[in-house]
């Protein structure tokens, strides 16, 4: 009997090291899975462009994806294990925790959209964060959040175009209306002129009203300028010759006020396709824009360049004025935004240009101050000058299928070249990191 229950005791530890040996490869095999299924999300997680993190009920992170870390800069130590107090500045920490706290004490998602800075640029992110439930317990928050700059960038455009359109039909009626009894009271002030002694003191009034509705007239002839940019017929035309055109118009009436023109012209450019008359009145309120600028004493460099890929002809405009200060560059071309005082422009000559270049599927743009090493090297600036402004005008060459690129970047200072984008981009306002 002995030996039959040692046996069977034998058999019975054969038979559990044999179904301990199958759990263990069991375990192992789960193992490899869960391990591979680890590997697989990790590299999921890796490879999108959203910026994603996990963090449990504490606001600890537990995990972050490779976007996240390199859009902030981070290593994984000096995320994981850690709180956005420990990796944000202390405001922007504040608002993310109480922005936190509520989502785990309500259990509701939170859906919006937020700036975040980055190497001086603005990103839009479309920011989800969910709280994670176990067992009707929230365990932790989920944050995604998607750069949607460039939908941003196009909706800003798209509300331009339309913006231009409704003022352009407003602003055509508007003229028309006012033009005709602008007009009779000129003539009636005219003639009252020619009727009055010069030494009367009536004489003068009315002459303050004839020079007054001369301004309502240019002010009129801007509108009617603004509300005509879909019209116009194109020929093939050398940006050089109307640029020269413009300026000698113009130069010796600059020269008087001791504004000297730095006209340096790319030889040989490709023709664009354009009206001439529109891009004449381009160059011209650039030109005008930048004398203003200056007042006295000072230089505008004019420049062409043809773009590297040769689909682009740029033209830059700079000047040694007295710059546009940050609140104000993004409403450069907004219609009637001026800074100057009553009576001196009527806001619309920047407005009317950004619509004729638009309409020649081109761009413009500005930056201010005017960059380091733009046109002149640093040290051999002119004596007295101010911040200063430049505007760049990309148009494209006649009979190309235009393609997107950045020529205008490779052709400026590099210095240039960083404020130029950083122009291109958006220009919104917001505290950093993702609350």
């Amino acid at each position: 009997m002995a030996g039959d229950e040692i046996q069977a005791l034998a058999d019975t530890f054969d038979y559990m090291a044999v179904s301990l040996q199958e759990h263990i490869e069991g375990l192992q095999t789960a193992q490899k899975i869960l391990t591979r299924q680890q590997q697989l999300l990790r590299t999921m997680l890796d490879m999108t462009p959203d910026l994603v993190s996990l963090q449990d009920a504490h606001l600890v992170y537990q995990a972050v994806n490779q976007s996240f870390l390199e859009y902030f800069g981070f290593r994984p130590e000096q995320v994981i294990g850690r709180t956005d107090v420990d990796i944000f500045p202390p405001g922007v920490a504040a608002a993310i925790r109480q922005e936190d706290l509520a989502i785990l004490r309500t259990g509701q998602p939170l859906r919006k959209e937020v700036v975040i800075p980055r190497q001086n640029q603005k990103h839009w992110f479309h920011m989800v964060k969910v709280p994670i439930i176990d067992e009707e317990r929230t365990v932790g928050l989920l944050l995604t959040a998607r750069d949607i700059t460039e939908l941003k960038l196009y909706q800003e455009k798209l509300i331009q175009a339309v913006k231009m359109e409704e003022l352009g039909k407003l602003a055509g009626g508007v003229a028309h209306e006012i033009n005709t009894p602008l007009g009779i009271i000129l003539g009636y002030a005219q003639m009252l002129l020619e009727d009055l002694p010069q030494d009367e003191e009536s004489y003068e009034f009315i002459q303050i009203i004839e020079k007054q509705v001369k301004i309502c007239r240019r002010i009129v002839a801007d509108l009617l300028s603004f509300s005509r940019i879909s019209e116009g017929s194109k020929e093939l035309l050398d940006v050089n010759a109307s640029l020269r055109e413009v300026v000698q118009l113009i130069d010796h009436i600059f020269q008087q006020h001791w504004v000297h023109i730095d006209l340096a012209l790319t030889p040989e450019l490709p023709a664009v396709e354009g009206d001439r008359e529109k891009l004449r009145q381009v160059w011209l309120n650039l030109l005008n824009n930048a004398f203003e600028a200056i007042g006295q004493g000072g230089t505008i460099w004019v420049r062409t360049d043809l773009c590297p890929s040769g689909q682009h002809i740029l033209v830059s405009v700079a000047d040694t004025g007295s710059g546009i200060s940050p609140e104000h560059l993004p409403r450069v071309f907004d219609p009637f935004f001026s800074t100057k005082a009553p009576g001196v422009g009527t806001g619309l000559g920047l407005a009317v240009s950004y619509g004729i270049i638009q309409e020649h599927q081109g761009n413009i743009f500005v930056v201010s101050p005017r960059p380091a090493g733009y046109p002149v090297a640093p040290g051999s600036e002119p004596k007295g000058a101010g911040p200063g402004a430049l505007f760049v005008v990309k148009l494209p060459r006649a009979g190309q299928v235009l393609m997107a690129d950045d020529c205008e970047n490779s052709l400026l200072h590099p210095e240039a070249a960083k404020l130029l984008s950083e122009a291109q981009g958006g220009r919104h306002g917001a505290h950093h990191g993702l609350g």
